[in-house]
């Protein structure tokens, strides 16, 4: 499930301690500026929407202000280790929200995830079983050996005689 604009702007206004209006106002002050910027570029990232879409959100601003603040931040990020790695926790933050948020609206949808992971251990279970015994019949082959119960030629054991059933 992508993100939410607004679930964006609310994660990052929290982070720097702003009020979601700070991020839509015309205020340029440099702490609302920069988590404006970062918002805008993460709403970019996580979502499907435009620039115009995206520029409509953050108080009606242009798209080619949502582009400027894209490709400034993506300037910084390049030249600051610190605001990349301050912008990766907030994609992941918002990114881990989205994915709990969707999994709690759906919990069968849930329950058959899980069951499908099951089937697919169960499945990767078999294919290492089937993979370590075709290994050691090669092996056998290869040292000119028999693999017990198995012939060389592909023809069926014979049958044992077990005896009665009755005893």
């Amino acid at each position: 499930m992508r993100a939410s604009i607004a679930a964006i702007q609310r994660h990052v206004a929290g982070r720097y301690g702003l009020e979601v209006g700070d991020l839509t106002s015309a205020r340029k002050e440099r702490r609302a500026t920069r988590a404006r910027h970062i918002a805008m570029w993460l709403a970019r990232a996580l979502t499907h929407h435009g620039a115009t879409t995206i520029g409509r959100a953050f108080g009606g601003r242009d798209h080619s202000t949502v582009a400027a603040a894209w490709h400034g931040l993506e300037a910084r990020i390049a030249a600051d280790a610190e605001l990349k790695a301050e912008v990766e926790a907030l994609r992941v933050a918002i990114t881990a929200a989205g994915r709990a948020q969707a999994d709690a609206a759906d919990p069968a949808l849930q329950q058959l995830a899980l069951a499908a992971l099951d089937r697919a251990r169960i499945a990767e279970a078999a294919v290492a079983q089937w993979r370590d015994s075709a290994a050691a019949l090669y092996a056998a082959l290869e040292a000119g050996g028999q693999v017990e119960g198995q012939r060389l030629d592909g023809s069926a054991p014979p049958a044992r005689d077990a005896g009665p059933i009755d005893g």
